[in-house]
């Protein structure tokens, strides 16, 4: 966040921190003096750098949040995936489709069938590369139609506890990697 400390800066802060998906969000505070660190700072900023930006400066803040960002990693990264399913729409019965995208919190279902916003269903689907089968009730959360298609966002609200740990970890397993230049070489990340 290019930090004024200003009003503003603190009430976009403040929502971000009073929001469900982005409470737990890593903040970086640019600043360009004493005053704004203390009020970036107060109002909830996790790392604080001085304007201008370098390379250097950079660099050491990612290696410093590298931490913050594995943790936060598995709840928010999607993985590109093509795993063919049956879903059990409520109301609707068996819809046939396929997962395009996956993460621990849901997934996105892309069907020939007409999805509604609130509809709630069940799937089962092994995970790519696995034996694992994973069970998920979810409730669709948004709902596009490009080409003919429906793409269903779907939020999970329930995964039994031991397939969610596979799911976790076979996500962890299949996310995207942080650049080697931000990796300290004993493959530990780094805090300046």
């Amino acid at each position: 966040m290019d930090w004024t400390g200003s009003d503003d800066s603190i009430q976009i802060l403040n929502a971000m921190r009073n929001s469900a998906q982005n409470a737990k969000s890593t903040v970086l505070a640019m600043v360009t003096g004493d005053l704004e660190v203390q009020s970036a700072t107060k109002a909830g900023a996790n790392f604080i750098i001085y304007k201008p930006v370098n390379v250097d400066q950079a660099t050491r803040f990612l290696r410093a949040s590298y931490g913050n960002m594995l943790m936060q990693r598995r709840r928010a990264v999607r993985c590109s995936v093509d795993i063919p399913v049956t879903a059990d729409v409520i109301g609707t019965g068996p819809v046939e489709g396929k997962i395009v995208y996956l993460s621990v919190r849901g997934l996105a279902f892309q069907c020939r069938h007409a999805m509604q916003v609130d509809q709630h269903l069940a799937m089962a689907f092994k995970l790519p590369g696995t034996a694992a089968l994973i069970h998920v009730n979810g409730k669709v959360v948004n709902v596009a139609t490009p080409d003919d298609q429906t793409r269903a966002g779907v939020s999970f609200s329930s995964v039994p506890p031991k397939e969610f740990t596979v799911l976790e970890e076979w996500m962890s397993n299949h996310s995207p990697k942080l650049p080697s230049q931000l990796i300290a070489p004993d493959n530990r990340p780094t805090a300046s």
